[in-house]
């Protein structure tokens, strides 16, 4: 490991459980990791299907989210998920459901560089439906981003950059105060946060009956 000539683009690697440990890492297949581009914040569902975001051929915006199909053991050509997901802004961070049911991912507002997380449905038909957008209280003013769901389906984590103290004290703080703010978790750097995934199932469409 660590071996090779240096890259000017990163990869993406997949390690396997094997046992009790892990197997050695190995890149994806020329079809993932494919020359000048990349492939980022890789996600499975769970017949293998792979979700990631690239700026390779192809795409809307800068970034968009694509799914390479895993046949016969090999990853084949990936396809971009289209306007329903992706837009002229950059989608980024996948994470698709086990079942493939849905994807949570982040959305970049050009200009503001403001992250959100949104959420598109597969349909029974294989299409995806409209992004949403999460709302409050998952997205902030702030960028929000990184989105992951426990194992279980219970908890969406996700990382974001928002401010949980004000930019101004009522009453001048000691050295000691200050260094303590900036020093706590919603300093406006990078923090994790979790809330119930039921935040995710509230903007599922309603079939017709």
């Amino acid at each position: 490991m660590g071996g090779g000539e240096p890259l000017d683009t990163y990869y993406s690697w997949i390690m396997e459980r094997r046992g009790s440990g892990w197997g050695q890492p190995r890149a994806f297949g020329p079809h993932i990791n494919a020359e000048g581009t990349y492939a980022g914040y890789p996600s499975i569902s769970s017949t293998g299907d792979l979700y990631f975001f690239s700026d390779r051929e192809g795409t809307v915006g800068a970034d968009d989210i694509f799914v390479s199909r895993l046949l016969d053991g090999e990853y084949v050509a990936p396809e971009n998920l289209g306007g329903s997901v992706n837009s002229e802004q950059d989608e980024v961070d996948p994470f698709i459901a086990p079942d493939g049911s849905y994807l949570v991912f982040s959305r970049r507002a050009k200009g503001s560089g403001n992250v959100d997380l949104f959420v598109s449905f597969r349909e029974p038909s294989g299409t995806w439906t409209t992004a949403r957008n999460l709302g409050e209280p998952v997205n902030s003013s702030a960028s929000d981003y990184c989105p992951t769901v426990s194992p279980d389906g219970k908890y969406l984590f996700f990382a974001s950059r928002r401010r949980l103290h004000g930019a101004y004290s009522p009453t001048p703080l000691t050295y000691e105060q200050k260094l303590s703010v900036l020093d706590s978790p919603g300093n406006g750097e990078t923090d994790i946060y979790w809330v119930d995934a039921s935040v995710i199932q509230r903007l599922r469409p309603v079939e017709p009956r």
